[in-house]
């Protein structure tokens, strides 16, 4: 029960309880915060991006099955949401559902990575309204984050191949806000990013490379990136996902160790868009 393989995904709920996605083992796992309890929340199920709402409402993208599915945190039901379960390009159908979002108004935004297009479903409705993307004009799109505090629609999108990208709803453009056109390990570079965060009112974006084995932050009109964690200092092996706790620690899953490594924020540092982590703990010591 206290051991993972190969998770991809975590997330914290309000009252700070970690969830994690364990899909080799066909389940999601709650570590309550104050206890050594853990929960097997969903069970026969190969789950893989996480997002908890304002609700505590879980949400998670089965790519395998093309949908997106919502566990109420009353009552523990679990539903579809996205997708019919059948792959495909209509406007109720997903091809493999890479990440998920869902804002104050709980409409649900997918990356709907197959069709390469960024799919929003408002609140209980069966049938998607396509943002934007589309084959040949948004390649591999897999992270995503939408600004629902600050620039009020304001999605961002990491391809897997090099970049991150804002769109605007007003303007309909697509900005580039890290990375470039082309892949590398340069300043000014990504390398397969597969997850993002922003720090919506410094518009910070913090970027996850596997393949790099580092976590890192691009400040706006920034000449280049800043690596806060890597595999050399960090022992970081195959960073997959992040997010912050309420006090701004940072937590990388990792699929390569099967583990969760927590990071302490360095007040010395703040405010947040300087911060600088100090390596911690592994998650089986946490909980």
């Amino acid at each position: 029960m206290n051991q993972l393989y190969k998770p991809v995904s975590i997330a914290f709920d309000s009252q700070q309880n970690l969830y994690v996605s364990d899909p080799s083992y066909s389940r999601i796992q709650k570590y309550s915060r104050n206890s050594q309890e853990i929960v097997t929340l969903v069970k026969s199920v190969k789950a893989g991006q996480l997002f908890i709402d304002r609700y505590d409402n879980l949400y998670f993208t089965v790519s395998s099955s093309h949908i997106v599915q919502k566990r109420s945190a009353v009552g523990g039901s679990v539903e579809v949401v996205a997708g019919n379960g059948r792959y495909g390009a209509a406007l109720n159908q997903l091809n493999s559902p890479k990440d998920v979002y869902v804002d104050r108004e709980e409409s649900v935004y997918v990356v709907d990575m197959g069709n390469q297009r960024i799919v929003k479903s408002l609140k209980k409705s069966t049938t998607g309204i396509i943002l934007f993307g589309g084959i040949g004009v948004l390649k591999n799109p897999v992270g995503l984050f939408v600004d629902d505090v600050n620039e009020l629609g304001a999605v961002y999108v990491c391809t897997h191949h090099s970049k991150v990208v804002k769109w605007m709803p007003d303007t309909q453009q697509l900005i580039t806000v890290a990375g470039s056109d082309k892949s590398g390990s340069g300043i000014h570079q990504l390398l397969n990013p597969q997850s993002i965060f922003v720090e919506t009112y410094t518009k910070v974006v913090y970027v996850v490379e596997p393949y790099e084995l580092r976590v890192t932050r691009w400040l706006p009109n920034a000449l280049g990136k800043q690596v806060i964690l890597d595999g050399q200092t960090n022992k970081l092996q195959r960073p997959e996902d992040m997010a912050f706790d309420q006090n701004w620690n940072l937590y990388v899953v990792e699929s390569l160790t099967h583990r969760v490594q927590k990071f302490l924020l360095d007040r010395t540092s703040c405010p947040v868009n300087k911060l600088t982590m100090n390596k911690n703990r592994t998650l089986s010591t946490l909980v």
